[in-house]
């Protein structure tokens, strides 16, 4: 996805279970160990089960949250410079 700002938009579905929707064709997802992320996918998992299963606890998604804040605190400083 290009650099920029998005909507985020939480979904939910019994096939997939829950995501989160960014803009209009992205995804933050959680995906086994054996699947990598597809296009416009996000997958911040902290680990993985033993069966292999990720465990995509609050907590991995704070810190994913947290890394983006980061980023736009950032810029938002170096903008007021």
């Amino acid at each position: 996805m290009e650099e920029g700002v998005y909507e985020l938009e939480p979904i939910h579905s019994e096939a997939s279970g829950w995501q989160i929707r960014v803009g209009d064709k992205g995804l933050i997802l959680s995906k086994a160990a054996d699947q990598l992320p597809g296009t416009f996918e996000l997958c911040p998992v902290s680990c993985y089960r033993a069966d292999g299963t990720p465990l995509f606890t609050k907590l991995a998604f704070q810190n994913y949250w947290m890394s983006w804040e980061n980023i736009g605190e950032e810029e938002r400083s170096s903008n007021c410079r």
